[in-house]
């Protein structure tokens, strides 16, 4: 017996670069081949999934970042190292859905200095990441979180503490929910050629400071580290004879994506953020704080080969980058 690996969850979700991966592993392992499988005959049928919990659709919701793009989609979305960057987004946003984090899914939008419609200011422009169906798909998450603090008396008028609470994290939803409708009516514009027009990117450029708005709450915006790590999966020898492991999932520190976008008549680079993975077997859990602090001291396990970033080279002519350090990039 041996642990599982987070690449079954990914192909199990349609992933056919994870399915590639853990080719030799499935060609070893006939019985795991037929449940994948099976587990993609589900998810192409429609009867995969747990749709009765807010976690199992916000976990089924990933398939979108993992199912191969038909014709249509824009080029670079059909490219492997596309697949591969959604590849590790969706193993990281697992990892922290098993930490049972509350995720504050901020929409993937592409940030760049410059715009096509020369009467907007250079922090105006955007552009959405065209997976409209993603966004259909956590629109239908938050109804479920609509339901779920219904269900649990937020709104109890006997509490006028949780009544209060209550409505304010209904109009969250409710505003999260608006602006998933919008994300995916600017993905199916984009797919459909038109591109986005002055009201769809003035918008766009408030929904940062719209976030860290929702985030602070009454107060001030305090947001934890990135890195957390969850234990998900126990191997245990029934005889004492071999040590117990651990499947440990986590996130590291925030990685960077440059992204060769084109804008009006010209290409540009924009550059944004994007979720680190990792995963290797322990001896026992651990916490949050020992990992970040495994972290800091550069003691932590490899990440795994496929989730791994492409360093940034030093250049010749220009030098180290401005730390003197090697900058991951996806």
């Amino acid at each position: 017996p041996e642990l599982p690996d987070p690449l079954q969850v990914l192909a199990g979700l349609g992933s056919e670069r994870a399915h590639s991966h853990l080719g030799p592993a499935l060609k070893a392992r006939p019985v795991l081949a037929q449940r994948l499988a099976g587990a993609r005959r589900a998810l192409r049928s429609g009867t995969m999934g747990d749709l009765d919990s807010i976690g199992g659709r916000f976990l089924l919701s990933l398939r979108w970042l993992l199912l191969p793009y038909p014709e249509g989609y824009p080029a670079f979305q059909r490219t492997p190292a596309w697949a591969d960057h959604n590849l590790v987004t969706a193993a990281a946003s697992w990892a922290e859905w098993r930490r049972d984090t509350i995720l504050y899914v901020q929409p993937p939008i592409v940030w760049a200095e410059g715009g096509d419609e020369e009467s907007l200011p250079p922090g105006k422009a955007g552009f959405v990441e065209p997976v409209p169906e993603l966004y259909a798909e956590l629109a239908g998450v938050l109804d479920g979180v609509s339901h779920m603090l219904q269900a649990v008396g937020y709104l109890d008028p006997a509490s006028k503490r949780h009544r209060a609470r209550g409505r304010t994290l209904l109009n969250t939803v409710k505003q999260t929910h608006e602006l998933m409708a919008f994300l995916a009516d600017a993905a199916q514009g984009e797919l459909a050629g038109a591109g986005l027009g002055r009201d769809k990117r003035e918008r766009l450029s408030d929904i940062g400071p719209w976030l860290e708005k929702v985030l602070a709450g009454d107060g001030t915006l305090r947001l934890p580290p990135v890195p957390v790590i969850a234990d998900v999966s126990y191997l245990k020898d029934p005889a004492g004879e071999a040590p117990d492991q651990v499947l440990a999932v986590g996130t590291g520190p925030v990685d960077v994506i440059v992204v060769a976008m084109p804008l009006g008549r010209r290409v540009v680079l924009a550059r944004g953020a994007v979720s680190s993975f990792y995963s290797f077997a322990a001896r026992g859990p651990r916490t949050d704080e020992q990992w970040r602090a495994q972290l800091a001291a550069g003691k932590a396990p490899p990440q795994p080969v496929w989730a791994r970033p492409v360093p940034l080279p030093r250049h010749k002519k220009f030098g180290p980058p401005p730390s003197g350090d090697e900058r991951p990039l996806h």
